[in-house]
């Protein structure tokens, strides 16, 4: 029991290097979480990858093939290979290559068909979408700009349908698949001005809704096929969005401030 708040204190999940984003899903074995993280390498550079837990036990979920797991992300980090791992350590929930090694904005995870899919994002427009069960990819596809970061993801199934979408640094919104026959890649130049620093999913009574968050200071309520519903001006650079029922609840670097949003209004206005 916390003595602060009174509730169950979870075990803690020791990542072991610095984390960029998380992600809590729910999934057939129980709600898991999955962390964006970073380890700095002595001799110069830095990898990213993703790790993942149980939230219920705290139990590590293999993301990795090689014989060296976790146990040895801890003290000074070397480089193994050519780039692609640390201390003997090679992650599977990585972008390839020597993306790794670039930066590790975007990640969203989802349940589709039986299988958690993981979607990972960076630079030069890439996303690589994963099965963490088999730690294998899926299909990977430029989503924004070629010479642009990717600056956040959002996945997830409605309708029976999976989407991935991303935002990039350029204010480029758009729109993919997770398999080679069904990416349908779609994009929206200048949906914002600036990167686009935040997305969310959400099935509606109406259909699906992504909310877009920028640095422009703008939140955005889009439809599926990426046509704008409405818009909202928060004032400042948008940090998060969460939704809580009908209410959207936005971070900026200034304050929160939270937007009842009714839906008959929003898609009555396309």
């Amino acid at each position: 029991m916390d003595a602060a708040t009174g509730g169950e204190r979870q075990p803690a999940l020791a990542a072991g290097s610095g984390v960029r984003a998380l992600v809590v899903r729910p999934t057939a074995w129980g709600e898991q979480v999955f962390a964006a993280v970073v380890v700095e390498v002595q001799n110069g550079g830095f990898l990213y990858f993703t790790r993942a837990w149980s939230l219920s036990t705290g139990v590590e979920i293999p993301t990795w093939k090689s014989k060296a797991g976790p146990e040895v992300l801890q003290g000074v980090f070397q480089w193994t290979g050519d780039k692609t791992g640390v201390n003997g350590f090679e992650p599977a929930l990585a972008l390839d290559d020597y993306y790794r090694t670039k930066y590790l904005f975007g990640m969203t995870a989802f349940e589709f068909e039986g299988r958690t899919v993981v979607a990972l994002a960076g630079p030069h427009g890439e996303v690589r979408v994963m099965d963490a069960g088999a730690l294998e990819e899926l299909v990977s596809w430029v989503g924004g700009r070629s010479e642009y970061y990717v600056h956040s993801l959002a996945g997830g199934v409605v309708g029976g349908v999976p989407y991935v979408f991303g935002g990039d640094s350029r204010g480029v919104l758009f729109r993919g698949g997770i398999s080679h026959g069904a990416i349908d890649l779609r994009q929206r130049p200048q949906a914002h001005r600036g990167a686009i620093s935040v997305l969310t999913l959400r099935e509606t009574p109406r259909g699906g809704v992504l909310a877009s968050g920028g640095e422009d200071g703008w939140v955005r309520l889009w439809a599926l096929d990426l046509k704008r519903l409405v818009e909202i001006n928060a004032g400042r650079s948008v940090t998060s969005l969460v939704w809580l029922g009908d209410d959207l609840v936005i971070a900026t670097d200034r304050g929160v401030l939270c937007v009842k949003v009714r839906w008959q209004a929003v898609f009555g206005a396309t």
